[in-house]
């Protein structure tokens, strides 16, 4: 590893291994922006008998399984 100009000499070498601390940290932000969970209004529609996929009323097949409304 080539160190610049100012460590020539070796003199400073030992400090660049040196840990500094900075005191206690905040707790970092999140990455992502969190959304409040969304509320649903209550479903009307038809339960699939075979595997239990909720489907609108309109929906002729179900959606999860493709069974035809009975």
């Amino acid at each position: 590893m080539k160190y610049p100009d100012s460590f020539a000499d070796g003199a400073d070498k030992e400090d660049t291994n040196k840990l500094v601390y900075f005191g206690p940290q905040a707790e970092p932000e999140p990455l992502f922006m969190q959304l409040p969970q969304p509320v649903f209004a209550p479903q009307t529609g038809w339960k699939c008998p075979s595997c239990g996929g909720a489907n609108k009323e309109s929906y002729k097949f179900c959606t999860e399984c493709g069974l035809k409304r009975p």
